[in-house]
This record gives C-alpha cells, structure tokens and sequence, in this order.
C-alpha cells in the first residue's frame, strides 16, 4: 500500500529556483553531480525563451527526492529523479515516490512503450520492480559529465584551436533541417526546430557557410546529439564542436 500524495508539484519557476537554493545550500552545492540537471533545466527555463510548459517539476515532502518529468505528444517521456546527496536511505520512500510518478503524472509510457530515466541504476531496478520485468527491459544505458566553471574554461582553450579555414558558432537556421535529417531518433521536426531555434547549440563551418559538425542540446541541457558529415572526419571537429 502506498503512502499519500508524496509529491508537491511546482507550478512557477520562482518557487522551483527557492527550492534548488535550499538544496544547494544556496548555490554552495551547485557542483554536485546530482544537481545537475536540474540547475541546468532551471537556468534555461529563466535565460532563454524555449517553452518550458512540458516540464513538470515536483518535490518529495521530506526534501529528499526532487523530480523532473518532460511529457508531450512528440517523443517518449522522460524522467529525471535526482538522487539524495547521502544516497538511498529508505528504499520503500523511493518505490513509492516512483509509483506516484508512474501512476499520476505519465500519461504517455502505456501508449509509446518506451520511457527515459536519468537516475542511478537503485531507481532503475525499483522502476522495473514496479512496471513488470516481464513488460519491461532495459533497453541501454548512458551516462552524464558535467563540468564545473574552471573546467569549462580549460576545455576552452583546446577547443579555440580550430584548423584553419573553419570557425565555430551556433547552429544557423539555414542547417537546421539538415541536423534533423541527420538525427534518426528525431519524433517531431518541429519539437527539434524548437530546441534548436531557442536553447544552445555548438557547430563548426567552414568559412565559406557549409556545417562541418555540429552537437544540439536536450530541453535539460544534455548534449543529445553530435554529428560530423563523413566528409570532415578525421581531423578532430567533432572533439572541437563537443
């Protein structure tokens, strides 16, 4: 039997930043891997003009767990859970708080078949409990790296030195129909277009305008998609664009 109403959801992003301050410690654990994704999800929310409306961000009511839900007509659903800094202390909290995400707030996984999770592999087994094994498998894993201020400008400075006749920039809307055709798990083309109009993109040109590799991110700020055209391999773009 399941506890009652675990979840508080959020419905603006001033009290979704008032809870990421107090999990930080505000701001003096931004650093953490845990964190990641959702002060990325966060800082986008507030700095660009991508529409956040399929977002769903809710916390658990002892603080412990903190999720992130995207669910639209356009792609499977994905759930990012954030694990406790101190780790899993009460296994049946976090089967229920999964159960409640499951049962009330995915519409969408009975229909598509198919779901992402960004958690530890404690979550992923509690999800597989819970759905079925017999229904369910795991189809891959994936996992992040974030890098703090310092790290980014170190990477920088190896990434400033691009071969001659080439520079780097954002995505121009010229290309975009290009990456989506480049991008075999792309559901929606507008969706794609969307991401690509209002939130980061890496690429690198030749100086005459053609794309020699390019890399666009995810609603939660994950890179999900890094390209070369077979044409410019071999000389290292794709590191440069990463």
């Amino acid at each position: 039997k399941h506890r009652d109403s675990l979840l508080h959801r959020h419905s603006d992003i001033a009290s979704i930043d008032r809870v990421m301050k107090e999990v930080t410690e505000d701001g003096k654990f931004n650093d953490l891997p845990n964190n990641a994704t959702f002060l990325t999800t966060l800082q986008l929310a507030k700095t660009t003009s991508y529409d956040y409306s399929g977002l769903t961000y809710l916390t658990e009511k002892t603080g412990r767990y903190l999720v992130l839900i995207e669910e639209n007509e356009h792609q499977y659903p994905w759930i990012s859970l954030r694990v406790p800094s101190d780790g899993h202390h009460d296994v049946p909290l976090l089967r229920d708080v999964i159960s409640e995400i499951l049962e009330c707030h995915l519409k969408t996984i009975g229909e598509r078949k198919e779901f992402m999770l960004d958690s530890d592999t404690v979550a992923m087994e509690s999800v597989l409990d819970i759905l079925g094994r017999h229904k369910y498998v795991k189809d891959g894993e994936f996992a992040y790296f974030h890098m703090d201020d310092k790290q980014c400008a170190e990477y920088m400075k190896i990434a400033a030195n691009l071969p001659d006749g080439f520079i780097a920039k954002s995505i121009e809307e010229k290309d975009f129909q290009f990456v989506i055709d480049k991008w075999e798990y792309c559901d929606s083309h507008e969706l794609m277009r969307q991401r690509l109009r209002h939130l980061p993109s890496s690429a690198i040109y030749r100086k005459e305008g053609q794309i020699a590799s390019f890399a666009t991110s995810h609603t939660m700020g994950q890179m999900n998609h890094l390209y070369t055209p077979p044409e410019f391999r071999g000389i290292g773009l794709g590191k440069l664009t990463e």
